[in-house]
């Protein structure tokens, strides 16, 4: 994860609709980077209702939202279909943006070890 006072990382990645979304498209806003493993699945589909149940709490405070995951344009659009989600989800699927915002690492699960994505919210 990103510390403080790092600079982001600048991206250009494609959103759910297929369209171009930048870093510089936030500038003057604060951004949320919500950093997930996978669309549509039970945990990735909590947080994201939940930053969408907030939505409008974070646009109060000039914070604007964007989730990024490995899936593809087509998964996000289904993704963001379903659960209403007001706020763009882009797709990195060759994760160098991921790797870059150091979203990715070891994990565990069940007593195996596999890199994936970490849940993580930078602000």
């Amino acid at each position: 994860m990103l510390s403080i006072g790092d600079k982001a990382p600048a991206f250009t990645l494609k959103n759910q609709h297929d369209k171009d979304v930048s870093l510089d498209d936030f500038k003057g806003s604060r951004l949320l980077i919500w950093f997930y493993p996978k669309a549509s699945t039970g945990g990735c589909t909590k947080e994201g209702i939940s930053i969408r149940d907030e939505f409008k709490t974070f646009a109060k405070h000039n914070i604007e939202v964007v989730g990024i995951s490995k899936d593809s344009i087509k998964a996000q659009f289904n993704f963001s279909e379903k659960n209403n989600f007001p706020y763009d989800l882009l797709s990195n699927m060759d994760l160098d943006v991921i790797k870059s915002y150091h979203a990715w690492g070891l994990k565990k699960m069940y007593g195996k070890e596999y890199e994936g994505i970490m849940r993580i919210l930078s602000q």
